[in-house]
Parts: structure tokens; sequence; C-alpha cells
């Protein structure tokens, strides 16, 4: 003779089973989260009283001027091409379209798919030069507060009012520290040499 299961009782152990079921999916994708951030390892790269070239996995290169420092993942040109930058550097990128290069850095983003440019930062602003290539620049947290920077031009993210502007022109001299060489056109002596000494 079979034993009747009241309806309630029924539903009870249903529900039973489907709260055991998502306990053991959380379980699941916690522990997947765990072990993918135990596999994700970084690298810092550091210079310290001199420069330093840095080859990164797909080719690029990174010119880390003095006390600068940059951080990336281990599985950096896997799916990602993401640098996150403190202080100087110079960057030669290799041309990838598939995945962006991305230089993270004081709130801003420089995103390039293959060029050769400078970002400087300090407290208050960060300056963008581009050399070769076409370069965008946003505020990290609001990608629609952006300019596109081409060959020759220069972008600075002023930091405390989250301030982009463009400029058409590039000041040569404050890469001189990566390519050694100075321009002075129609600049007195007196403030050249100043410029020289700093």
């Amino acid at each position: 003779k079979r034993k009747r299961i009241p309806l309630r009782s029924y539903f009870v152990r249903i529900a039973a089973v489907l709260v055991l079921a998502l306990r053991l999916a959380y379980i699941l994708v916690e522990v997947t989260k765990t072990t993918a951030l135990a596999d994700t390892n970084y690298l810092e790269i550091t210079s310290q009283d001199e420069k330093q070239e840095v080859v990164l996995p797909d080719g690029s290169v990174v010119f880390l001027n003095k006390h600068s420092k940059i951080i990336r993942n281990s599985n950096y040109a896997e799916n990602n091409r993401d640098i996150i930058l403190e202080g100087e550097a110079f960057f030669e990128v290799t041309s990838n379209r598939e995945i962006p290069f991305k230089v993270h850095t004081l709130n801003s983003t420089i995103e390039v798919v293959g060029t050769s440019f400078n970002i400087h930062t300090d407290s208050s602003q960060v300056v963008v030069s581009v050399l070769t290539g076409k370069v965008a620049f946003y505020a990290s947290n609001n990608t629609v507060n952006r300019i596109d920077l081409e060959r020759e031009n220069t972008g600075v993210f002023e930091i405390d009012k989250e301030l982009l502007t463009p400029k058409k022109t590039i000041d040569r001299n404050s890469i001189a520290w990566h390519t050694g060489k100075f321009y002075f056109d129609k600049v007195p002596l007196k403030q050249a040499c100043d410029f020289l000494a700093t």
C-alpha cells in the first residue's frame, strides 16, 4: 500500500532541495573566484635612480623615468594589455587591434592600439604627449569624458576638476629625459640655461 505524502510536505522537500542546490552553486562560484584571483599574479617593475627599459610580453616597450613604476598582471597580452603607471614613462606600443593597450594612472586612462607617447604625472595633473599614432584619453570613471589625441598633440587631465584639455602642439622638451634632445627656438640664453639646470 502506497503512502500518500501531503502536498505541503512535498513542496517543503522541493524547496529544501532547491535551497541546497543554490548554496552549492554559490560556494562553487566563490571557490572559482578565489582560484582565479590566486592564479593571477601581479608583476611590479620600479626604476630607482636610473631610467629603465622594460620589454612587455607583446613586444611593447616601456621606458621608465627615474623613480617611476609600472604594474601588470601575469596574463598580460592574453586577454588584456593593461598597465598601471606611477610617475613618468615613454611607451612604444605594438599594434594589436583586438586587444587595446591601456595605461591607468591617477583617475585617468590612456587607451591605444599602436603608437608612441609619453605620460607625465604629478599630484595635480596627468600630461600625455603623443609622438606617433592616436590616443584616447579619458577619466577612468567616465569614458564619455574623453579626448582623442593625434600625432604632435598633448592632453592635460586636471585631477581635482576631472577636466581634460587637448592641445594641438607638443613640448618636445617634456620628453627630453627619454630622447636626450632639447629644442630652443627664439629662447633667451639665460632661460635656456635655467631650463637645462632644472
